[in-house]
């Protein structure tokens, strides 16, 4: 079995309503990305498949990207992380970031702080979430207006206050 065969099969399991006829479309949904880049893959040319890709279809259709890559049999459900302890930022750290934060970023931020809350950040989610912030600490801030940067400053004055290691 290929990697399109179990994708296929992962989608069919998973989400059943989707349909056969709905695979390519869910799966280019999951990664956001074109339809074309999905079809390709299933016509042969799956050395295209980038990991961010398997990680957004595991993490969509509730596998493991290994499981992806060579498994056989049923698609195993993601394993949550035991020691939610190892999580580096607390809820009540990442639900004060929210409090500043834009509304589309409030609720994504808030729906991370309660899954880590409730331990159900997986291995796969971690290694994600530590990729954005690596990207976001490689990325540098363009201010554009004067509010812009009083925003900035603000933020930046929140964070000093709420972060007991700059006092």
């Amino acid at each position: 079995m290929n990697i399109t065969d179990r994708m296929t099969q992962l989608i069919l399991v998973r989400k059943p309503k989707i349909g056969a006829r709905g695979i390519r479309r869910a799966i280019a949904d999951a990664c956001g990305i074109s339809y074309e880049a999905v079809r390709q893959w299933f016509s042969g040319n799956t050395g295209s498949i980038k990991n961010e890709n398997l990680i957004a279809i595991a993490e969509t259709f509730d596998t493991t990207v290994d499981w992806l890559l060579s498994g056989e049999g049923e698609p195993p459900h993601r394993k949550p992380v035991a020691d939610s302890s190892a999580i580096p930022v607390a809820r009540g750290q990442a639900l004060s970031l929210a409090a500043i934060a834009s509304p589309r970023s409030r609720g994504f931020l808030e729906r991370i702080a309660s899954a880590a809350a409730e331990g159900r950040l997986t291995e796969d989610d971690l290694a994600l979430l530590d990729q954005i912030a690596a990207r976001l600490e490689r990325t540098s801030v363009r201010v554009d207006s004067s509010s812009n940067a009083v925003s900035h400053q603000r933020l930046r004055s929140k964070l000093k206050r709420n972060d007991p290691t700059a006092r």
